[in-house]
């Protein structure tokens, strides 16, 4: 499966970051031809990373958060799917029903108590 993950660049040394890298390259290692656009944390040219291609964001602070260029992304991909690794909020819903194709969304939780110990 050809999968373009939409997540802040893997050069980022923030939990979604290194997260996101992680799971691209596990997917990676797994069969799957895998991408990354990045929301945040490189623009300019696209680089190679592990083998990976990360496309970069328009800008630095893009207010768009990748989603302008994921379907240009995708379709360059030839992608079956897009992991979106980010705030649900983040995403245009214009933009995701443009998809070239399908989309899931992938929203750890990481800044409420899970449970009552986690209140200790």
């Amino acid at each position: 499966m050809r999968v373009l993950v939409l997540m802040p660049s893997p050069l980022m040394e923030t939990g979604y970051g290194i997260q996101g890298g992680y799971a691209a390259q596990i997917l990676q290692a797994r069969g799957h031809e895998v991408a990354i656009a990045a929301i945040t944390g490189l623009v300019g040219e696209p680089l190679d990373c592990h083998g990976i291609t990360v496309y970069p964001s328009l800008r630095q602070r893009d207010p768009t958060f990748g989603m302008r260029m994921c379907g240009y992304y995708a379709a360059q991909h030839k992608a079956d799917v897009m992991l979106s690794l980010s705030g649900a909020y983040l995403l245009d819903p214009r933009l995701v029903r443009a998809l070239p194709c399908s989309m899931a969304q992938w929203t750890p939780i990481d800044a409420c108590a899970l449970s009552e110990s986690d209140a200790a």
